[in-house]
C-alpha cells in the first residue's frame, strides 16, 4: 500500500515504537491537531464511560494533592480540556481533585472552562443541587481555587460551593 502511495510510512505519534502507517488524509488531520486551538474543547465524562481512557487504557495522572482515590466507577467523572484531565469530580461533586497542567501558563484558564462546564452539567429541571464541598481536600469555599467556580455561578454557602439548578 505504501508502494502504491495509499498510506504512508514515518513517525506520527510520541511514545510508539517501530514503524507507524497512516492515509495522507489522516497525517493532514494528525498536523492540523498539532496546532493548539485559541479556545479550549471541554468534555465532562463519566470516569465509567468507555471513551474516557484514564484509568483503563492510561494510568491515571498524579493529582495536584494526595488523598485522592482515583477510580472507574459510576456517579464520579472527569473533566477533559484538550484532552487532557483537569479535574477529578467524585461523586455528587463533594470533592474535587486537579490535576495540574502540562503547560502551567494555560492551567487557570483550563480550570476556568472546567468550572464553566461542571456547572453547565448541574443545570436544568432534572439535574440535581451541587455542592462542592472540598477542593483539592481544602475547604471549597476558603480554597484559593475557588474563584472560577464563583465566576461559573457557584456561591457560597454553608458546607462550600452551591449551584442552583436554574
Amino acid at each position: 500500500m505504501e508502494e502504491t502511495g495509499q498510506v504512508r510510512r514515518g513517525h506520527f505519534v510520541d511514545g510508539y515504537e517501530g514503524a507507524q502507517f497512516a492515509f495522507s488524509g489522516v497525517v493532514d488531520r494528525l498536523r492540523a491537531a498539532r496546532d493548539p486551538a485559541e479556545e479550549i474543547e471541554v468534555h465532562v465524562l463519566s470516569t465509567a464511560d468507555p471513551a474516557q481512557p484514564y484509568g483503563a487504557l492510561l494510568p491515571w495522572p498524579v493529582p495536584c494533592s494526595e488523598g485522592a482515590r482515583l477510580r472507574r466507577a459510576a456517579g464520579c467523572r472527569v473533566v477533559l480540556a484538550d484532552g487532557e484531565p483537569v479535574l477529578f469530580v467524585e461523586r455528587d461533586a463533594a470533592r474535587l481533585f486537579r490535576f495540574p497542567a502540562r503547560e502551567p501558563h494555560r492551567d487557570a484558564e483550563r480550570l476556568a472552562a472546567a468550572a464553566r462546564a461542571i456547572a453547565r452539567t448541574g443545570r436544568g429541571p432534572r439535574a440535581r443541587r451541587l455542592r462542592i464541598e472540598r477542593i483539592d481536600g481544602e475547604e471549597a469555599a476558603r480554597s484559593p481555587h475557588a474563584e472560577p467556580f464563583l465566576a461559573a455561578g457557584f456561591r457560597r454557602g454553608y458546607k462550600g460551593l452551591e449551584l442552583d439548578r436554574i
